[in-house]
């Protein structure tokens, strides 16, 4: 078994808690640094699926990209989703520990998983958003290719010309739009946006292609299994049921 303080400081030096965004939550989310570790469960969320897999493959540890916790508690009660969840993983003794808007920005992290998922070498590219989002610059940008790669919408302006800009922003790329915009980018692949963006986007002529919040960021856990097996090739690590990754190109 393994001090969780020895596997969060590991994952630490790949996504720093310091590099996540202002407003966000990361980090160890339930539980003690001194807890030994014997198996670990990876999932994009901590949901229904996570409490049916931790019933049949009981894991002490649960890796999440989005973290539990975002709003003061004012109440817990255990009928409830969040009390279900707190009811499960404080009883049977399960860490919890987020990496979010840090794995996001991180080398090999979130955003550089979809980069490298479409084809592309993330590494050395322009960068929106300090590292929150990534632009590949053309000319041999098929959007024809690019939106037949993974089931997704069209959104914005439908029908582009030709793309020379492309940028990429895992989960939601709300906050990333203007910039792209100003930076002249043609279409942006991303998990979601809002009905105003999508307005923003078709007047000033940026093609969206949106994939779905998830499935803008399954690509990670792979990753994240991956990296935590070369260093700690004792652990058991599998993934929540539900959480099936697309297949790399």
């Amino acid at each position: 078994m393994i001090p969780l303080s020895q596997i969060t400081d590991f994952l630490e030096e790949w996504a720093p808690l310091e590099t996540a965004a202002d407003w966000d939550n990361v980090g160890l989310q339930i539980g003690h640094k001194d807890t030994l570790v014997h198996s670990v469960l990876l999932s994009i969320d901590v949901d229904s699926a996570v409490l049916n897999t931790l019933s049949r493959h009981p894991s002490n540890l649960v890796i999440t990209h989005h973290p539990l916790f975002f709003k003061p508690l004012k109440r817990i009660q255990t009928a409830s989703d969040i009390g279900k969840i707190l009811k499960t993983f404080l009883l049977k003794g399960i860490q919890l520990y987020s990496m979010h808007t840090n794995l996001d920005a991180a080398v090999d992290g979130v955003n550089d998983c979809l980069v490298r998922h479409y084809g592309f070498d993330p590494s050395g590219q322009d960068t929106v958003a300090g590292a929150f989002g990534k632009i590949i610059t053309g000319p041999n940008l098929s959007f024809f290719e690019l939106k037949k790669r993974l089931p997704c919408q069209i959104l914005g302006n439908k029908a582009p010309k030709s793309i020379q800009k492309l940028a990429f922003c895992c989960g939601s790329g709300h906050g990333l739009l203007q910039q792209c915009f100003e930076k002249e980018v043609d279409c942006i692949i991303t998990g979601e946006i809002s009905y105003h963006d999508e307005v923003f986007c078709e007047m000033n002529g940026i093609t969206v292609i949106a994939l779905g919040h998830k499935e803008s960021e399954l690509f990670i856990l792979d990753k994240i299994k991956e990296k935590l097996e070369s260093q700690f090739p004792t652990l058991r690590i599998t993934l929540s049921t539900g959480q099936a990754l697309y297949k790399h190109h």
